[in-house]
């Protein structure tokens, strides 16, 4: 039977490549319903025989577009190089992308690819300029964690890399109005999970302050107000705060400073990240006030810092490694020959991580 089966599939393989032979290079090849069809088979056969085409060179594969074809039957052409990929992201001394660089390598190890990284710094020009440097490079795939700026001005790289049918999957977070397999975390729901604790710790009045306004933040903040709107809590839009830029030192500080002195302060406050909570923590304490007694606070990441705080940092948790995993399986999946949507998406779940910050249960 096995025989057979690899019989079947060499059988296949040598008709497709028949069946395409007059076809320019780099264009399209029927797709693999139309192969389907074409040769009687199934799905699984037309699969295969493409995977291992691919593995051959004679085809590659554009994310959310199809299969080209690179060279024809008996002739030799360019043959992409499937041993190096690229991943591109902010900062790798931030505590959130080590995880994710270590889980993208781990894949590239047990496939035998090399794997070349580039920060960004959160910079969109520089991003441009790696991601041009990269398709240069002839990687094969990329994993992008994007720089935050203007969609439109995002987008420029990402149409380099469609034009040079380089294969990416975005990770930790998409581009606004770009379509690209992506593996993110469901911050609404990290937000809403942070807020909520507050309330069940008996803080009646929390804070929301944050870095600058983006994709993120804004999941984030929503999720704040969606605790708001569960516990009948009217919205006070003296208690937000957004900062400016990103590269505020003692990000945190002088926001927390500037609700303190509120006529009617927060008595809690949910922070976008574990820095800006670690920014709080100096504006509470230089007001001679307690975290987890007088002020309740959560931060968000689960980083190293929530450990070294005065008070242990209460903190939401997004699975890192896990994120960075899925997104290098999916690329791998895509150079490897699976069509696989533009839009496809893997949301995974955030967990609270609860330590000090938000003390005992108090009185209702």
């Amino acid at each position: 039977m096995q025989k057979q089966n690899n019989y079947l599939y060499s059988r296949i393989k040598q008709e497709i490549l028949e069946y395409v032979k007059d076809l320019p290079l780099n264009s399209r090849i029927p797709t693999r319903t139309e192969l389907v069809e074409k040769f009687g088979v199934t799905r699984t056969t037309i699969d295969r025989a493409i995977s291992e085409l691919i593995g051959e060179g004679y085809f590659y594969s554009r994310v959310g577009s199809g299969t080209y074809l690179i060279k024809n039957k008996g002739t030799e052409g360019p043959r992409p190089d499937n041993s190096n990929w690229g991943i591109i992201l902010p900062s790798i001394t931030t505590d959130t992308y080590p995880e994710i660089i270590r889980a993208v390598e781990d894949i590239c190890s047990e496939s035998g690819i090399n794997l070349i990284i580039c920060n960004t710094d959160n910079n969109v020009e520089k991003q441009e300029k790696y991601i041009k440097q990269l398709a240069d490079s002839n990687v094969s795939g990329i994993v992008i964690v994007p720089a935050i700026g203007r969609p439109l001005e995002a987008r420029k790289g990402f149409e380099i890399l469609k034009e040079n049918n380089i294969s990416f999957v975005f990770c930790n977070r998409g581009v606004e109005g770009f379509d690209a397999p992506k593996v993110v975390s469901n911050d609404f729901y990290g937000g809403n999970i942070a807020t909520r604790h507050l309330f069940a710790n008996g803080w009646k009045r929390p804070a929301f302050i944050s870095k600058p306004f983006y994709t993120i933040s804004e999941q984030r903040y929503n999720g704040y107000l969606n605790a708001l709107y569960e516990h009948c809590i009217p919205f006070d839009e003296k208690l937000i705060r957004f900062e400016d830029r990103f590269d505020i030192k003692n990000s945190g500080y002088e926001l927390m400073k500037s609700l303190l002195e509120l006529a009617e302060p927060p008595d809690s406050v949910f922070c976008f990240n574990d820095v800006v909570a670690a920014g709080a923590y100096m504006a509470i304490e230089e007001k001679r006030k307690k975290v987890g007694v007088d002020i309740g606070v959560v931060g968000y990441d689960d980083s190293r810092i929530c450990e070294s705080l005065s008070t242990k940092l209460t903190s939401v948790r997004f699975p890192k490694y896990e994120i960075g995993k899925r997104a290098a399986e999916i690329l791998l999946r895509i150079i490897l020959g699976e069509e696989i949507e533009e839009n496809y998406s893997i949301v995974m779940q955030p967990e609270l991580v609860i330590r000090e910050s938000c003390g005992e249960k108090r009185g209702k």
